[in-house]
Order: structure tokens, then C-alpha cells, then sequence
């Protein structure tokens, strides 16, 4: 009944190997956002580092060094897999407790 089409145009001026790209592929852009979200993860990496380094207090960042910054922190494990984890002795202890409880003990 109705031959409807439908067309959608995105024109892109940001840079992807260095050209840049006018297309009208929809995936470019994908792909450029994709590259510049991953470069402000790296850059709220960097920006951690140089506060923990220097002891900087967070609050006195820009709004873009911020923004890049929680974004990292939203993005970041908050216990790394891979480190070894050092507990205190009250923790060991507990951990002993709970690990080898029998059904007869109240914990």
C-alpha cells in the first residue's frame, strides 16, 4: 500500500587513522566514539596516578580532567584480581572461624 523508505545520513568530522572520515557509515562514528571513550579512561588513569603521586586533592580538577576521572573510577575494579590480599589477624582469625564452623556452633 505504502512504499515508504527510510534514509538516514550521519556525517562524521572526527578522525579515525588519521583521515578524516565523511561518511555516511554509521559504524565510523561507532568507532570514533569507541576510540575517544577508551582515550578518557586512559587519560582519568593518568589523572589518578598524578593525584595519588602528589596527594592533589580531587575536587580542584577541571570539569574535563573530572569528567575523564570519574569516568575512570566508574570503570576500574576496586580490588585487583591479581594482587595478593594481606588481611589483618582479627580477619584470619574470623576467616578460620566461619571456614571450619560445624552445624552445632553459633557464629
Amino acid at each position: 500500500m505504502f512504499d515508504m523508505e527510510l534514509n538516514i545520513k550521519v556525517k562524521s568530522n572526527t578522525k579515525v587513522s588519521g583521515t578524516p572520515s565523511t561518511t555516511n557509515d554509521l559504524k565510523v562514528e561507532i568507532l570514533d566514539n569507541a576510540i575517544i571513550y577508551d582515550e578518557k579512561i586512559e587519560l582519568g588513569k593518568d589523572i589518578f596516578n598524578v593525584l595519588m603521586d602528589t596527594n592533589t586533592k580531587e575536587e580542584s580538577l577541571s570539569r574535563h580532567h573530572m569528567k575523564a576521572f570519574d569516568l575512570y573510577q566508574s570503570k576500574r575494579l576496586a580490588l585487583n584480581p591479581d594482587e595478593d590480599i594481606n588481611l589483618f589477624p582479627w580477619q584470619k582469625e574470623l576467616f578460620d572461624v566461619v571456614h571450619n564452623a560445624t552445624y552445632r556452633e553459633v557464629i
